[in-house]
């Protein structure tokens, strides 16, 4: 929803000593950078069982990737303290011998789970709602029913609910976590659909990437893109002070502000998905990812986590992706058609004035709009959620941005933002070219794809070169990224070739193509999806009876 956005009004709400606002800005990024691990455990860690990821093999299996899994996130150990819903939460490792003997006894949701030995690929099927919430995961079936309410995850874990999320969840899990699948564990299942020779290979080579360290991040290059985010900074505030025309002051130096802002996005995104420091045992924030996105780039990276972890779980699916959930503003497939009755008359007519024309409309409101909004959903997500150190990470951010605004003559501010803005906007182009004009698969179908084909299908790489392979900040490499989403981003370029060896083994589609030819491939897909919607004289039209 694109509402309009006073940025001036909300720039200006505090106006302190710019000296004072960007020393913080520094000093926080030199803490950042200065061994922090990024995050803040929040429960007790003393019944707490800490496994250091690269050796889990000795203690699990031979091949450092877990046999069997439970839907957890990566802050594993965050769960709920409260005794009374010991059976919902990790405790129950740490609880007597004849609780844990219930626990794997499969209790945890209803009696009819007990003593279960085999379970078959239909009945798994049948245990597909809040109230009772089964999994299947390398061959075992786990019953999180009541751990489900407390997964640190959030909903997402539901969407797998009734069906094999292996591979989703390895993709978003630290090995450690394995350590606690047993309590869920209720039985083997039967008859399930074979996997697919490429997802074996796939699963092959993660053990492999993950036995040899590729998954640990080299935090000197994340302080060389943090330092190159601030040194862009400084050469904005530096043409905006010095600047004797509003040419160089404004445009000039509210492009380079913008590309300053962009680039910090691409760490908040990394922090996001844990490429860049792992969570802590005893789970708790995400500081390095706050500190980036919230404080230095303005948005709710609590907001962020939960729409991009359903992103991943589910690319480009109709209506379900939510970041790319566009109606009515924009139809990124024809299969969202099929439900296009089921959102309100006024989407529906304002689908019909505006997707004939989403070609035209796709880059403006992308770079112009994109960037507000980001604003607004963000606070309002804040804000429901109580996430109360996200909203005063907006509110640190508006206090910078507003004081290197208040650094221009009053007459200048608006073009200033508006300028920064649609160059940071850019990014919104880089992530939408990522994903349109591939595939688009419904649950069903994702299910049948498994997993690498999934993602391979639904996703596209851009070509760089040396030269600018920073402007890209790993989007470029967004295959590779959404088959490793934990892998941090200096070693995506080198599992590339191993990614692209794998998909002509298998004759998966492996996308790759320039910038200006992803948007142009992008733009003909929307012209070719416009006429969906503006050859219909009634929107109902598309539906049978």
């Amino acid at each position: 929803m694109d509402l309009p956005f006073d940025a001036i009004s909300a720039l200006q709400l505090i106006r302190s000593n710019s000296l004072v606002s960007i020393t913080v800005v520094v000093v926080a990024t030199s803490l950042t950078l200065g061994g922090w691990n990024g995050s803040i455990p929040l429960l007790n860690r003393s019944k707490k069982i800490v496994l250091d990821h690269h050796n889990v093999s000795s203690s699990t299996t031979s091949k450092n990737e877990p046999s069997s899994g439970c839907l957890l996130d990566d802050d594993d150990e965050k769960l709920t303290s409260s005794s009374s819903e010991s059976s919902s939460s990790l405790s129950s490792l740490t609880s007597s011998p004849s609780q844990a003997k219930d626990h794997n006894a499969g209790t945890r949701s209803s009696p009819s789970s007990k003593n279960k030995t085999k379970i078959t690929w239909k009945e798994l099927k049948e245990h597909t709602s809040k109230d009772d919430c089964w999994i299947a995961l390398h061959g075992k079936v786990y019953d999180v029913t009541n751990f489900a309410k407390a997964h640190p995850g959030g909903n997402i874990i539901y969407e797998y609910a009734g069906r094999n999320a292996t591979d989703e969840f390895e993709a978003f899990h630290l090995p450690r976590v394995q350590r606690r699948l047993p309590a869920y564990c209720i039985g083997t299942l039967v008859d399930a659909p074979k996997e697919l020779p490429s997802t074996r290979d796939y699963r092959d080579l993660r053990r492999k990437l993950w036995k040899e360290g590729w998954f640990e991040a080299d935090l000197k290059y994340y302080a060389q893109k943090d330092l190159l985010s601030l040194v862009i900074l400084l050469l904005g505030l530096g043409l905006i002070i010095t600047g004797e025309s509003m040419l160089v002051r404004t445009f000039l130096g509210g492009s380079v502000v913008g590309l300053a802002l962009q680039q910090v996005a691409f760490v908040a995104h990394d922090s996001g998905h844990r490429g860049v420091t792992p969570p802590a045992a005893g789970g708790g924030i995400n500081w390095l990812g706050w500190f980036h996105g919230s404080v230095c780039f303005g948005v709710s990276i609590e907001m962020w986590v939960d729409e991009h972890s359903g992103h991943h779980a589910m690319t480009m699916r109709p209506h379900e992706d939510p970041q790319f959930k566009y109606l009515p503003v924009f139809l990124i497939s024809e299969k969202e058609l099929d439900r296009f009755h089921e959102i309100s008359k006024i989407e529906q007519v304002i689908a019909k004035l505006l997707v004939p024309f989403q070609h035209f409309t796709m880059i403006p409101i992308s770079v112009i709009i994109g960037r507000f909004n980001l604003h607004i959903i963000s606070l309002v997500y804040a804000l429901k959620a109580k996430k109360v150190y996200d909203v005063f990470g907006i509110l640190l951010y508006f206090a910078w941005f507003g004081t290197v605004t208040s650094l221009l003559p009053r007459n200048e501010r608006v073009a200033f933002v508006f300028v920064s803005y649609i160059v940071a906007g850019i990014l919104h182009v880089q992530l939408t070219i990522s994903h349109l004009a591939t595939d688009s698969f419904t649950a069903e179908e994702d299910e049948k794809e498994q997993f690498f084909a999934f993602q391979c299908k639904t996703t596209r790489n851009i070509d760089s070169t040396k030269w600018d392979d920073w402007f890209h900040g790993g989007l470029q490499f967004q295959i590779e990224h959404h088959l490793f989403p934990q892998m941090p981003r200096h070693n995506l370029a080198k599992v590339k070739p191993l990614v692209e060896e794998l998909c002509a083994r298998h004759n998966v589609p492996y996308r790759s193509t320039g910038f200006f030819r992803a948007v142009g491939e992008c733009l003909s897909d929307f012209r070719r999806l416009s006429h969906f919607l503006g050859d219909l004289v009634h929107p109902h039209e598309i539906m049978p009876e």
